[in-house]
């Protein structure tokens, strides 16, 4: 009996060492990584809950990338206003100088096209291949080129204007009057008005106000959150660009040289209301958001809390403990040390005297 248990006692020390060499390996591999070889079999029936958090704090690095990518596109939003609002003050306070005085006109619509220029430049502002101030059809400039005919419409918007000029001649205060009402009507997109001489016909070139039932269509957001959206979303055609718009419009297309002093004061009058209550609303739309970048940054700093906290929790389940690790590693190294003095004194013994 004696030798069969000796000769037993050989393989299973060999298998000993076996064992504890490949304990070894893992262990140097995983003190080496800082990382578990294998997690599933460490963390046993919390699996489930490693995976979940994994899959939250992914997600969650997602919705950190698209409000990154939202800030970027808002940051540059705000910057167009800021734009607008500057070269808008600027004009109202020639306006003002130009009521009371007709010799000004020439002037002024040359200034009114240059600023129509900076206008349309700031709103047709874009981040990669999307257009800000377009809305949802994100695809092409929102604000047609002033002297450039629309395919849509095989109008231009100044040659619009004068068309509605040529259809309501101001040659008095009335009738001065109500070519400022069918301009109004155009930009209001009044289907009284044709279609070709409507704001959002000729002059504006992204997504509707409305649909075609009358309900407002909907607004370019960015999910934020798992249940949040922020439609941050602002268009050229909102209330404040458009009558900013119409109120330079208004100096820049029509033949003021040629309007009765009648007539001119209250086209004029009329420029200087559009732009002044444009610029009143399009703040107010500026304020708004605002208000949206701080909602963004807010929940920014409410996903690094809950990265930090998920971190932590994945972190205990996937990483090694040093100490730990260390310690086993130092046990395992003199176990191995003992089996391979066991070892060596086995294999010393011949199999002759195994079989005694």
């Amino acid at each position: 009996m004696n030798s069969v248990s000796t000769l037993g006692m050989a393989y299973r020390t060999r298998s000993m060492v076996s064992v504890a060499q490949a304990e070894i390996a893992k262990l140097s591999g995983e003190i080496g990584s800082g990382n578990k070889a294998d997690v599933a079999a460490s963390v046993g029936t919390r699996l489930g809950e490693n995976i979940t958090l994994r899959n939250l704090f992914d997600q969650i690095g997602e919705f950190k990338n698209n409000i990154t990518l939202v800030n970027i596109r808002m940051d540059t939003m705000a910057s167009s206003y800021d734009g607008i609002d500057e070269v808008a003050r600027d004009f109202v306070g020639k306006l003002a100088t130009m009521q009371g005085d007709s010799q000004f006109a020439s002037i002024m619509k040359n200034e009114a096209l240059s600023v129509l220029s900076r206008v349309q430049q700031q709103l047709n502002v874009s981040v990669g291949d999307r257009f800000l101030f377009s809305g949802v059809d994100a695809s092409k400039p929102p604000i047609q080129d002033p002297d450039k005919v629309n395919p849509a419409t095989g109008r231009s918007p100044i040659g619009a204007m004068q068309q509605l000029a040529a259809n309501t001649p101001p040659t008095d205060a009335t009738s001065a009057q109500a070519l400022v009402d069918a301009i109004n009507a155009a930009f209001n997109n009044d289907p009284s008005i044709p279609a070709d001489l409507r704001f959002e016909g000729t002059f504006y070139n992204g997504t509707p106000a409305n649909d075609a039932a009358g309900n407002p269509n909907a607004r370019v957001g960015g999910r934020i959150d798992h249940d949040r959206v922020l439609n941050y979303g602002k268009q050229a055609n909102d209330e404040g660009f458009k009558n900013i718009l119409k109120g330079i419009y208004m100096i820049a297309s029509l033949d003021l040289d040629s309007m009765t002093p009648e007539a001119y004061a209250v086209v004029v009058g009329a420029a200087f209301d559009a732009v002044s209550s444009g610029s009143v609303k399009m703040r107010q739309d500026q304020a708004e958001l605002g208000g949206f970048q701080k909602d963004a940054d807010q929940q920014i700093k409410a996903h690094d809390s809950a990265i930090k906290i998920m971190n932590e929790r994945i972190v205990g389940f996937e990483t090694v403990n040093m100490i730990e690790a260390n310690a086993k590693m130092s046990i395992l190294e003199t176990q191995l040390q003992a089996s391979l003095v066991l070892t060596t004194k086995m294999a010393s013994l011949s199999l002759a005297s195994m079989m005694i």
